[in-house]
């Protein structure tokens, strides 16, 4: 069975900052990188976080149409993320997509939203550009270090 939805990483601050915003966005380049290479989307984004104290929480999302994009899955992430900042300690952070349809059925134009066109097809040429160069070719500013240690290739799995 293909899992292309599952994500973690350990996280211990209690509200979006610049470090939070760059795990969630390595998570959610992993997710669509193995939704992608499996021919499938995601019709539901879900966030999961375990509290210092082991209880874990699980928030889903249901977008309008399934998504392959990093782009995507990090702005629903992100949202529900928000809501759950609530001064909680967290020590476990993952991100994963469900209700899983093929390729055809992904990311359609979006009317409300005039940059997600642009935003799809710059990731489409990023993942070209990694397809030939390799994985750390291309990358978005969002992920680079600003001052706090950064997110290292080999801290997600």
């Amino acid at each position: 069975m293909v899992r292309p939805g599952c994500g973690s990483i350990a996280w211990r601050k209690p509200r979006i900052t610049a470090l939070s915003k760059r795990i969630l966005w390595a998570l959610a380049e992993k997710v669509s990188r193995r939704a992608k290479a499996a021919e499938l989307g995601g019709r539901t984004v879900t966030l999961k976080l375990k509290t210092k104290s082991f209880r874990i929480k699980t928030r889903s999302l249901s977008i309008d149409a399934p998504t392959q994009l990093a782009d995507r899955i990090f702005r629903v992430a992100r949202e529900a993320l928000k809501r759950e900042c609530d001064g909680t300690a967290y020590r476990l952070l993952g991100v994963g997509i469900s209700q899983l349809h093929g390729p055809v059925d992904c990311d359609p134009p979006d009317l409300v939203d005039s940059g997600a066109g642009k935003r799809a097809k710059a990731e489409h040429a990023m993942d070209e550009v990694r397809a030939k160069f390799g994985s750390a070719a291309v990358g978005k500013g969002r992920q680079l270090q600003t001052g706090a240690r950064a997110v290292r290739k080999g801290q997600t799995h």
